[in-house]
Formats: structure tokens, C-alpha cells, sequence
């Protein structure tokens, strides 16, 4: 079963990438500014200048993986298509304007429910940092430090 799509990703209409090099990135993790882990999508050619493909993943990640496309085809190797970060999903390379939207929009999804939980976590921790009690005060505190 396929995860739900976050009801602000469901309505938002994608606009084409037409021309090489074009970008669209999703939002960043809450608190953070330029850190590249924002999901991104790029059209670009190929490297043997064949017809073009769409990165989709997160910016490190991203030039990371054209990198290593790079360092495979001047040393005559087979070229990866897909770049892991962690156990997790990093980047990956694909043929098809629809597929890469389709993770794009996914990938947009999971980090706009992220940012809320996020978000709902700071909140408690702020409640509880503003408690009367000094213990519930201090716990509070202790939480908001986390962020």
C-alpha cells in the first residue's frame, strides 16, 4: 500500500522541467538553513551527452552521485544509477519525467510531515518549559535544548 501524500503536496501543481540544468527543491528540515538535505530534482543530459535524466534525492546527494557518474566514465566503469545515504534513500538517477516526479513528491511529502512532528515536539517541549512545576520546568528546558 502507498503512503498518503501530504495534503499540500497532493493539490501543488509540478511545473515541467524543460530545459537542462532547471531545478525544483522541496523544503527544508525544521531549523535548519542551507544544511542540502532539502529533496531536490534536476533535469539533466547524460553523461555520454544522450538523451537527458532527472536526479531526484537530496542535494549532497545529488552532486554526489554526478560525481560518481563522472569518476565512472572517465575510468571506463559502469556508471551507478542510485547513491545511498545511510540505509536510506540518498539520490537516484531516472529515465522517466513521471517517475522522478513521482519520488520527488514523495520524498516533499516525507519531509513536510517530518517538519510538523517536529514542529508539534518543539511545542510540547515549550508547554512543559513554561510549566509551574520545577521538575516538569526543567525537563522542558532540557527538551527545548535538543533543538
Amino acid at each position: 500500500m502507498a503512503k498518503q501524500l501530504h495534503p499540500e503536496v497532493a493539490k501543488a501543481k509540478m511545473p515541467q522541467l524543460r530545459r537542462n540544468g532547471q531545478t525544483i527543491k522541496g523544503p527544508e528540515p525544521v531549523g535548519c538553513m542551507n544544511s542540502g538535505f532539502r529533496p531536490m530534482i534536476v533535469r539533466r543530459w547524460t553523461i555520454s551527452g544522450k538523451p537527458d535524466a532527472y536526479y531526484v534525492g537530496y542535494e549532497t546527494e545529488i552532486d554526489d552521485l554526478h560525481e560518481d557518474r563522472l569518476r565512472a566514465a572517465r575510468a571506463g566503469r559502469k556508471m551507478p544509477i542510485s547513491r545511498k545515504r545511510g540505509d536510506k534513500f540518498g539520490a537516484r538517477l531516472y529515465k522517466s519525467a513521471s517517475a522522478a516526479r513521482a519520488k520527488f513528491l514523495e520524498l516533499v511529502s516525507d519531509r513536510l510531515y517530518e517538519n510538523e512532528a517536529t514542529r508539534e515536539e518543539y511545542r510540547r517541549a515549550r508547554e512543559q518549559a513554561r510549566s509551574k512545576n520545577p521538575e516538569t520546568a526543567i525537563a522542558g528546558a532540557l527538551r527545548l535544548a535538543d533543538f
